[in-house]
């Protein structure tokens, strides 16, 4: 077979023009990939390496010929790992940069990184990490220490200047390029706003939106301990529908819960953040009020009890609610300033109902 044969992406006049090169002098050696052809027809890859020894009439064309069908393959199976790998950085639900630590500057971000911050990937290569991440601004400890991986919750800054919650991973990842830094990021926003949502249901009452009795009683410790370690006065209001059940068999257990519930938004707005409007049991009430007199407790008792008589509920009329308040005193626990308030809410029912009682 002659070397066109072997070389069948070469005719005469091209492989003619190949060899101007060397036959002129201008080059001691031509290498270059082709497709060479087995005796049983078939192709395959080779890399040639083609020099003239001699020279005039009697110079030797001289080919060298490697088989490239093995690293081809090699190649392609590189190539295919690469793209798995761009489309799986694509693909993967958590926002990825990569990094250089020296300069800082994002070498690569992936269309989740962009979706979270609004931008397009190309928008974000180039810039600082600093730029989405502004509490770690001017300094980069991990980049500095020798921990292989660092995890902490992040304010993410977007493109239109909103911060998102993110739990971030930074880990090192060394190429043959050098050193990078690999950064991922999740979004806890949702997680978050879930997990408040859930502490809510916790510590409220369904029916109402008032906290409930188990909540109460914790932030009643600690305002007691806060009353003992500071002198600060502490109250308590414990107030009871009257005749409740008689507006449930009257008017059917809707019109009640709608009682309850006006009940509640009424005085809501009346109280100060710091306090505390509880559930206690059924239609009884309870109010935690921080740095307050018993005098002063007594006074806005008096006030919800106007408030509330004045009040119409739609399909009930007017309703009326028993008061029993009591300050702190030295040496109380949760136990006995509750009880000595539900005292004062029995007596407040024993006069007639509709009334406060109250005591220090």
């Amino acid at each position: 077979m002659n070397i066109l044969q072997l070389m069948p992406e070469f005719d005469r006049e091209s492989f003619r023009a190949l060899l101007v090169p060397l036959q002129q002098g201008k080059k001691e050696k031509i290498v270059f990939d082709t497709i060479h052809r087995r005796k049983d027809g078939s192709l395959y890859p080779v890399e040639a390496h083609l020099q003239l020894s001699g020279h005039g009439k009697d110079g030797i064309g001289v080919a060298f010929i490697l088989d490239l069908t093995e690293r081809r393959k090699m190649e392609e199976k590189l190539r295919q790992q690469g793209e798995f790998l761009r489309s799986l950085l694509a693909a993967l639900p958590v926002g990825i940069f990569i990094i250089d630590p020296a300069s800082h500057r994002i070498e690569e971000a992936n269309l989740e990184a962009a979706a979270m911050i609004g931008a397009a990937p190309e928008e974000i290569a180039g810039r600082s990490c600093w730029e989405f991440f502004p509490q770690s601004a001017g300094r980069c400890p991990f980049a500095a220490s020798n921990e292989e991986v660092e995890r902490s919750e992040r304010l993410l800054r977007r493109k239109d200047g909103r911060e998102i919650l993110v739990l971030k991973t930074v880990k090192r990842l060394r190429t043959d390029s050098g050193e990078k830094l690999v950064e991922t990021f999740v979004d806890l926003s949702e997680r978050k706003h879930l997990e408040e949502e859930l502490y809510r249901l916790s510590i409220t009452d369904p029916l109402t939106g008032a906290y409930n009795r188990r909540y109460f009683l914790e932030m009643l410790a600690r305002e007691i301990e806060r009353a003992r370690r500071t002198g600060l006065p502490l109250a308590l209001i414990m107030f009871d529908l009257d005749h409740f059940k008689d507006i449930n068999d009257r008017f059917g257990h809707a019109a009640g819960d709608l009682v309850l519930k006006s009940l509640v938004a009424a005085f809501k707005e009346r109280l100060r953040k710091t306090d505390c409007l509880a559930r206690w049991g059924g239609e009884e009430f309870v109010i935690l009020l921080p740095d307050t007199a018993a005098e002063g407790a007594a006074s806005l008792a008096e006030e919800l009890r106007r408030r509330l008589g004045q009040m119409e509920i739609p399909g009930v009329g007017q309703v009326t609610a028993s008061f029993g308040v009591t300050g702190y005193c030295p040496e109380d626990t949760v136990d006995t300033i509750t009880q000595r308030v539900d005292k004062m809410l029995y007596r407040a029912k024993k006069n007639g109902r509709n009334c406060v009682c109250a005591c220090q």
